[in-house]
């Protein structure tokens, strides 16, 4: 109710994406259109390492909606075809079915591949960082996110990213240019996407580079404070000429 008397009443409003400026838009019909103008990051010159050539990262908090669940089920297709890799889940702890996700998600591994998973629960953000720095891919299947920090943290780090179709994932990544985008219920393309991974190097090293380029020219906090600059001046402008 508040949200929505806020809108009516403000002479401008902006949101962190353009499916937060729709969906708002729909819901409580401001008096202006909303501009998006996306989140914005501290952007870092990340140092250059060798990359791991079978480590798949993950970071999040264990929860549904961050498709972990998906995301396990695709791995454990590629062990099953033989394909060996390590897995490494980084996030916050939560309970699901009686128990925690982590034991759930160790309940429906193939045999043997839990020795090759590690949960590290919630760590500090440079941690998975430094990961991001070497691993050979980060994965994201969120089912439902407002923006999402994650993918474009390790797209900044020249990751290969592998993100969803939500409305979101085609704002942050241009499929197959800067990360792939897959359907987040989609286990079997997931872990085709991920295949395709772990043997295309050239493919990595493209997606990785490109990715840099994305963030440093879309998400970095000098073009967000930019645009919320340029976005207080009209609002100032239009409201003194009214």
């Amino acid at each position: 109710l508040l949200e929505g008397l806020s809108y009516k009443r403000a002479d401008a409003a902006s949101a962190i994406s353009a499916y937060s400026k729709t969906a708002s838009e729909k819901l409580f019909h401001p008096k202006k259109p909303i501009v998006n103008i996306h989140y914005g990051i501290p952007f870092i010159e990340a140092p250059i390492k060798e990359r791991d050539k079978d480590l798949i990262v993950f970071a999040g908090s264990l929860v549904p909606k961050k498709g972990v669940i998906q995301l396990v089920q695709a791995a454990g297709k590629l062990y099953v075809d033989g394909i060996r890799f390590k897995l490494r889940l980084y996030g916050k702890e939560a309970p699901y079915e009686g128990a925690t996700m982590s034991e759930y998600l160790r309940s429906i591994m193939p045999k043997g591949m839990e020795d090759d998973v590690i949960f590290y629960g919630h760590v500090d953000r440079q941690v998975f960082f430094d990961a991001y720095s070497h691993c050979t891919m980060a994965v994201f299947p969120s089912q439902w996110e407002s923006f999402g920090l994650t993918p474009i943290e390790a797209m900044m780090h020249g990751c290969a990213v592998i993100h969803t179709t939500i409305p979101t994932g085609y704002e942050l990544i241009d499929d197959g240019i800067n990360g792939l985008l897959v359907d987040p219920y989609d286990v079997n393309v997931l872990s085709e996407k991920m295949r395709l991974l772990l043997t295309d190097e050239t493919l990595r090293k493209k997606l990785g580079e490109n990715g840099i380029v994305k963030v440093k020219n879309t998400f970095t906090l000098d073009v967000m404070c930019n645009k919320l600059l340029a976005f207080y001046a009209q609002t100032i402008k239009e409201f003194k000429s009214e």
